[in-house]
């Protein structure tokens, strides 16, 4: 019951949270990731596979940083850690 008095008590915060991992879960899913694999679909479907990879968040991107929420370690994309080279 307190689960439910949570969510409705906070339904901004819920949205907020839930569209991006809700994007990210559907862009992951349906996006082909290779242009080969585009080059398999008919034009119609590999467009609106780019429509929604376009209009969603980066999954990997969105896990990198929740890792790097979780960790408290920020990676830079040349592989320093915390400004650190490894």
């Amino acid at each position: 019951m307190h689960i439910l008095e949570f969510l409705s008590a906070h339904k901004d915060t819920i949205v907020t949270l839930a569209f991006p991992v809700l994007s990210a879960i559907v862009t992951w899913l349906f996006k082909p990731r290779t242009p080969e694999e585009y080059s398999l679909l008919s034009p119609r479907v590999a467009a609106v596979f780019k429509f929604i990879g376009a209009l969603g968040i980066d999954a990997p991107k969105l896990i990198e940083s929740i890792q790097q929420i979780v960790t408290g370690k920020y990676r830079e994309k040349n592989n320093q850690l915390n400004g650190v080279s490894k």
